[in-house]
């Protein structure tokens, strides 16, 4: 897809010497997550991330753009898809410019990457639990401010656990940017600039917002991705049938695994592999996916020149599968080949690649 087909007009530009407090005004006024800093030409210069205003001490009254904007990145009509996303990644964007003619015209969000992945065969046939994070890291209802500031500082939005060991709300990074700043606005800045500290002891419960969007870990990415863009959020929650949390997803995650299946790594040598046909499409996916893996942990033996990989699954009850794996390593004048048999394909290819990797360090102590 042409990555102007996907292009939002809809962009804010300011100058290195805006004040910050017209990024803060206009930002919570449009929604927008980055400011695009350009010259008189309209050439860009630099990008303001809310994560840059995430400073205790700033005077947004008085301190200019130029002291809190990071270095330009952006995107043109020569670009694809997968290199959007994966400046937006690189940098933890979440909105990046699209140049016209060096001139910034226009914008591409996270939304926007996900509204056109909606289709993509692998986000239509893989679940939310393939990718979401299980390990949550969350806030309690009574936690000062303090303590939420520290880690608003690598995600946007954290979960709050109420006092049931439920979760009560969501804490955004925007929520806590503009209770910080707002004050420090107000024509007595200087009379209110002692009040920092005082603010940091806060309760999170005072600035979280009780408005949950949840999922389950059955849903597939293409199902929560008009949740996402119709509510411009960036998370959902993961919880079973029976309301238990089970980890939750955001937008970048989707927008992660849409380029690690894009990525395709080459080797000096051969692999083949065979066996798949019966294969269900995501136990395909997954089996390229740890035999990649694999081969780059035996990459270290010389002059291999194939890698042959027998994938077969056969059922000994109605409910589980078992899965065996049959890998040949071909050396000059030697053949090295192992086997792992295992309820679990991951288990079965580790154990058949770890006995291959045993062989291979005794053939090259010889």
């Amino acid at each position: 897809m042409p990555i102007n087909e996907i292009v939002s007009t809809n962009t804010y530009t300011v100058l290195p010497g805006d004040p910050i407090s017209k990024v803060i005004g206009s930002m919570k006024e449009t929604t927008q997550k980055n400011a695009f800093v350009v010259d008189e030409k309209m050439q860009p210069v630099g990008i303001v991330d809310r994560k840059d205003l995430l400073r205790t001490k700033i005077n947004v009254a008085e301190e200019k753009v130029s002291s809190v904007m990071e270095n330009s990145i952006s995107v043109s009509d020569e670009d694809d898809l997968r290199t959007v996303i994966s400046h937006i990644i690189e940098r933890d964007l979440w909105q990046i410019p699209y140049l016209k003619n060096g001139k910034v015209a226009g914008q591409i969000s996270v939304l926007d990457c996900l509204n056109a992945l909606v289709e993509d065969r692998e986000i239509t046939t893989t679940s939310v639990r393939e990718v979401m994070t299980r390990e949550l890291v969350t806030l309690k209802m009574d936690d000062p401010l303090s303590k939420a500031f520290n880690k608003l500082k690598d995600r946007e939005r954290i979960p709050v656990i109420g006092d049931d060991g439920k979760i009560a709300g969501i804490l955004s990074i925007w929520d806590y940017i503009e209770w910080m700043l707002k004050p420090l606005t107000k024509s007595q800045h200087g009379e209110r600039s002692g009040e920092r500290d005082s603010m940091l002891s806060i309760e999170t419960k005072s600035l979280m917002s009780d408005k949950i969007e949840t999922c389950t870990p059955e849903d597939k990415l293409s199902d929560i991705i008009p949740v996402f863009s119709s509510l411009g959020i960036g998370c959902i929650i993961v919880m079973d049938a029976g309301s238990e949390v089970k980890g939750i997803i955001t937008a970048k995650d989707i927008l992660r695994f849409y380029l690690k299946e894009q990525y395709t790594e080459t080797f000096d040598f051969n692999i083949q592999y065979s066996g798949l046909d019966n294969f269900e499409y995501g136990e395909v996916r997954k089996a390229k996916r740890l035999l990649m893996t694999f081969a780059r942990k035996t990459s270290y033996v010389p002059k291999i020149d194939t890698l042959k990989v027998q994938f077969k699954k056969y059922s000994k009850s109605r409910k589980e599968n078992m899965y065996s794996i049959h890998v040949e390593l071909f050396l000059p004048g030697k053949v090295l080949a192992a086997k792992g048999s295992e309820w679990q394909m991951e288990l079965a290819i580790n154990t058949a690649f770890n006995a291959l990797r045993r062989q291979a360090k005794k053939y090259l102590k010889k």
